[in-house]
C-alpha cells in the first residue's frame, strides 16, 4: 500500500557525508527545532501573503510540514499553479483538497531559507495573476 515514494533523485546522496556532519554538529534536537520553526514561519508568511489561513492544526502539533490554503478555488488555476511551478519555476510542492478547498503543503528543510518561501509565495501569486486558464 505504501509503494509511492515520490520523485527519485540520486544527487542528494552526493551530499550525504556533508549532511551527516552538519546534523551531528547541530544535533538532532536542534535540527528538529529548526525544521519546526521554519515550517511555522513559512505557513504564517504564506498565509499572510495570500490572504488565507493555515489548515486548522495547533502550532504545538506542527513538526516539519504545514498546509496553507491557496488563494483561489478555481480548479483550473490550481492545476496551473502545479504545472507552472514545475515547468516554469523548476520546483514542486504537494497541492491537495480539504473539503473542496485547495491547500499547499510546504516543509521546513534544513537547506531552505526564509527567502525560499517568500519566493514560492510570489511565484504562486504571479501564476494566479498571469494565468490564462
Amino acid at each position: 500500500p505504501f509503494v509511492y515514494t515520490g520523485a527519485i533523485y540520486h544527487t542528494p546522496y552526493c551530499a550525504l557525508k556533508a549532511t551527516w556532519t552538519f546534523r551531528q554538529q547541530l544535533g538532532d534536537s536542534e535540527s528538529m527545532k529548526h525544521l519546526r520553526n521554519m515550517a511555522l514561519w513559512a505557513g504564517k508568511t504564506l498565509a499572510s501573503m495570500w490572504g488565507t489561513e493555515i489548515l486548522g492544526v495547533p502550532d504545538a502539533n506542527v513538526a516539519a510540514m504545514i498546509n496553507i490554503r491557496l488563494p483561489t478555488n478555481d480548479p483550473n488555476v490550481v492545476k496551473a499553479i502545479g504545472h507552472h511551478l514545475l515547468f516554469d519555476y523548476k520546483t514542486t510542492t504537494r497541492i491537495f483538497d480539504v473539503q473542496g478547498e485547495p491547500y499547499m503543503r510546504v516543509g521546513g528543510q534544513i537547506y531552505l531559507e526564509k527567502s525560499d518561501f517568500i519566493w514560492l509565495g510570489n511565484c504562486v501569486l504571479s501564476i494566479i495573476n498571469n494565468s490564462t486558464c
